[in-house]
């Protein structure tokens, strides 16, 4: 298993979710200092701030403490520096049109928490309902973490198996080219 590969996972995930900065709603907590967020709403919120912005690195930190570790462990990484070490490659890798598409499916994408049993979920839609995901926040001693995210271009959760992600399925939505999509303004 390769640390490239394992990217493609988290490009997925950075395409596939990701502030709305309501008022109230967000947080300014680095969750890699601070051991988490303190609510679920924040962590959602901070997962599309990580997905607007193509911070992959900051978006990977929001994973589960034992999610990181098993997919360190899974590329002979070291858990401290996996998530900047898997995802550096593809940040710098990326080209304004990649970033653009990827801030453009986040930008007023309306996000709702769900009634689903087993967890805390949410379900993120893009302002033009091109792409949708589904999150589950996981509290982790008292704070909480993302630790799943269901989307329409792949999954990627806990005990997810990523030496089968087919690299044709981490390409990012592209919106409509006639310019129906969201803007990538606020």
């Amino acid at each position: 298993m390769t640390a490239r590969r394992t990217a493609l996972c988290f490009l997925s995930l950075a395409t596939t979710t990701m502030i709305l900065t309501a008022a109230g709603c967000s947080s300014d907590e680095d969750p890699s200092t601070t051991g988490g967020l303190d609510n679920p709403r924040a962590v959602v919120d901070a997962h599309i701030a990580a997905a607007r912005s193509y911070d992959i690195a900051a978006d990977c930190n929001l994973l589960t403490p034992d999610r990181r570790r098993e997919l360190a462990e899974l590329d002979g990484l070291e858990v401290d520096t996996y998530c900047a070490t898997v995802t550096a490659p593809i940040e710098a890798d990326a080209d304004d049109e990649t970033r653009a598409r990827t801030r453009a499916l986040y930008t007023g994408a309306t996000v709702i928490e769900l009634d689903r049993p087993g967890g805390t979920w949410f379900s993120l839609e893009s302002a033009d309902g091109s792409y949708t995901e589904q999150i589950e926040t996981v509290e982790v001693d008292g704070s909480w973490w993302v630790g799943t995210i269901d989307s329409d271009g792949d999954i990627l959760e806990e005990g997810h198996d990523h030496e089968d992600v087919d690299p044709a399925a981490t390409e990012a939505p592209v919106p409509p080219e006639d310019g129906s999509g969201p803007t990538t303004g606020n």
